[in-house]
């Protein structure tokens, strides 16, 4: 359906969809010059603050959780990819109590790695008395900083996936042969009558492509824990926004001698010395219901946020 389409387009860019007269916007509904509302100020009594759990993730401690990939807990001590300064769980907001929240999938390609490129490929023909003949396909990254046999695994074998080439997005068991300083790629069987690599779909010099299953030197550790600092403080800068709802009934005189605009999206700065610091807030007009026989008389709605699941609430 279009809408399931449209909420599946907003969520990947981050923002939102709405509609005005014929057109269909896709961005974050917000249009007009600010307008101040509170009480007095076109407001008939004081804002009301809603909860607005439905819009983002609410939590005021964040648990953020690493990747396992490429992590060795004998040699780094953990199981799972750590913060700089190897803090547990982080806090924002605390005032409004304390709400755990605990993030995986957001942080789960973030790991210590390496993008090499492929220097050479070799092939050799071999025969199998099941199989018949088959091809085994050699290559070569002249430019590998470390030895990978410095940094295996127990009980792992290493993989290899290829990020550019015929063969990108596809990933291979690998053997490492230390003595001529290539990586033997273990063929795949699809079926009967196909060989990964293989016909087409073979390995070239300069793809590139990312190991996994080995442990990492410790400057590639050293730059993953940073980047996962960094992937969580931009987390936290997501989720730490203002989901309330601030609610309020007009007062229609005011609002027709000052022809203040009451439109979806409308700019507001509401005026609150209960609810904000410094007495205001810019925001944002999300929902209006307006009187029939008086349209200047209206229940409005304003937030930073709004709901997803609008079409299931």
């Amino acid at each position: 359906y279009c809408w399931d389409a449209l909420s599946e387009i907003v969520r990947i860019f981050g923002t939102e969809w709405w509609i005005d007269g014929e057109y269909l916007n896709i961005s974050k509904c917000e249009r007009g010059e600010y307008v101040s509302l509170g009480y007095g100020h076109g407001l008939k009594s004081g804002l009301s603050q809603n909860e607005n759990t439905n819009a983002v993730k609410w939590f005021t401690r964040l648990i953020p959780v690493g990747s396992s990939k490429n992590i060795d807990k004998n040699k780094y001590g953990y199981t799972t990819l750590q913060l700089p300064g190897r803090e547990k769980y982080i806090d924002i907001n605390t005032q409004y109590g304390l709400k755990e929240y605990r993030e995986e999938a957001a942080f789960s390609e973030i790991y210590p790695h390496r993008v090499g490129t492929i220097s050479s490929v070799r092939s050799e023909e071999r025969t199998n008395e099941e199989t018949g003949n088959y091809t085994v396909y050699y290559v070569k990254d002249s430019s590998l900083p470390f030895n990978p046999d410095e940094y295996m695994i127990g009980g792992e074998v290493v993989h290899m996936t290829f990020n550019s080439g015929t063969l990108s997005g596809k990933e291979f068991e690998v053997n490492w042969n230390n003595d001529s300083k290539e990586f033997e790629i273990i063929n795949q069987y699809p079926d009967e009558n196909t060989q990964l690599p293989g016909g087409n779909l073979i390995p070239s010099a300069g793809d590139t492509y990312v190991l996994t299953n080995i442990s990492m030197p410790w400057n590639y550790i050293e730059a993953a824990e940073i980047q996962l600092k960094e992937a969580v403080e931009a987390y936290l800068s997501e989720y730490s926004k203002d989901i309330s709802v601030y609610s309020g009934n007009t007062d229609y005189i005011y609002i027709e001698q000052n022809n203040l605009p009451l439109l979806l999206g409308q700019r507001v700065r509401l005026l609150s010395e209960l609810y904000f610091d410094n007495g205001e807030r810019n925001s944002r007009i999300t929902r209006v219901s307006r009187k029939l026989n008086n349209l200047g008389e209206a229940s409005i709605d304003c937030a930073e946020t709004i709901s997803s699941s609008w079409k299931s609430s």
